[in-house]
């Protein structure tokens, strides 16, 4: 392909695998999922960009991936030694014909510092607001007014990131015996 002005010529090539056998060029995740923290999207095989953050102390991601097809294997990179800022991690996915590939990427985004002091002041917040919601919670369910709640607008972030991981990890142990069920079977 040539610009224009014909001063910038680029080529480009697409690889296309023909194959009457649809399941051997499956190279979709089934899981893509980072160990403490959540993937913004959430997973969805459909999707290829990620994004998270993580704390200023993390240094190794331990990424958890399982293809669609148990044949499919899987290569993870830059997921290990994470500097400050911004992260790239490449999950590729290698259909069971060894031909067709996909890569799923991860920007994990490592807060500083100074971000991650902040990031530790607004969650003691939340946890001492949520607390005293709690208690108030707790002597109004004694009192006939009706309980006032003063909670910060992030506590709501907090409360869907712990429903989030806890139906990461049933999914997770889901499939895992699923798939071992499914073994089984043939």
């Amino acid at each position: 392909m040539i610009s224009q002005d014909k001063s910038v010529e680029n080529e480009y090539q697409i690889k296309v695998t023909k194959t009457d056998n649809i399941a051997s060029a499956n190279s979709n995740l089934e899981i893509l999922a980072i160990e403490n923290y959540l993937l913004n999207p959430p997973f969805d095989n459909s999707i290829t960009q990620y994004k998270l953050e993580v704390s200023n102390d993390a240094i190794n991601l331990n990424v958890f991936a399982v293809p669609e097809s148990e044949q499919g294997k899987v290569t993870i990179s830059g997921n290990e030694n994470l500097k400050e800022g911004n992260n790239n991690i490449t999950v590729t996915v290698t259909a069971p014909n060894g031909i067709t590939k996909r890569e799923y990427k991860i920007i994990a985004y490592k807060r500083s510092v100074n971000e991650e002091e902040n990031y530790n002041k607004e969650q003691e917040e939340q946890k001492e607001n949520l607390e005293e919601a709690y208690e108030l919670e707790k002597t109004s369910v004694n009192s006939e007014e009706p309980p006032v709640v003063m909670a910060n607008e992030n506590s709501k972030y907090i409360i869907i990131g712990v429903i989030s991981i806890s139906v990461i990890a049933i999914i997770i142990i889901g499939v895992i015996i699923y798939k071992k069920y499914r073994r089984k079977k043939f």
